[in-house]
């Protein structure tokens, strides 16, 4: 039940209990009914606006999509592989014992890694043209 029908509801109970609205109490009742249904009207006034403004920012989402396939010259997929969240690893090898480590973009950017084998520390550089490849 959405909230127009739950105050309508209220409504017709104190309707229906032949409430006097003419005593104190009932002036009160009656005037917090009022303020219900007026909040219940806004309430879903702002829902049905919400979903159009939803509506609308999916459209322009789309219209953006659109436009950077035009202007990077980008398909979907090619867009779709390269954000799966999935990071780039990296294959390292151990200067003291040799043993080749496969790591991830955030453990490579650490400032020294130590070897699983032998906990041998080493450092590793990063070239510029590594980085943009």
């Amino acid at each position: 039940m959405d909230l127009n029908a739950k105050a309508a509801y209220i409504k017709g109970l104190m309707e229906g209990m032949n409430f006097d609205v003419n005593t104190n109490e009932g002036k009160l009742i009656s005037a917090m009914l009022g303020l219900l249904e007026d909040l219940a009207e806004q309430v879903t006034e702002h829902d049905n606006e919400l979903s159009q403004v939803y509506d609308e920012l999916d459209a322009i989402d789309e219209d953006m999509d659109d436009l950077e396939s035009v202007v990077y010259d980008v398909d979907d997929e090619d867009y779709d592989d390269e954000d799966d969240g999935e990071d780039a690893e990296y294959e390292l090898t151990c200067p003291n014992c040799g043993t080749v480590l496969t790591v991830d973009e955030e453990t490579l950017m650490n400032d020294e890694l130590y070897c699983p084998n032998c906990s041998a520390p080493f450092n590793v550089q990063v070239d510029a043209e590594d980085e943009q490849q």
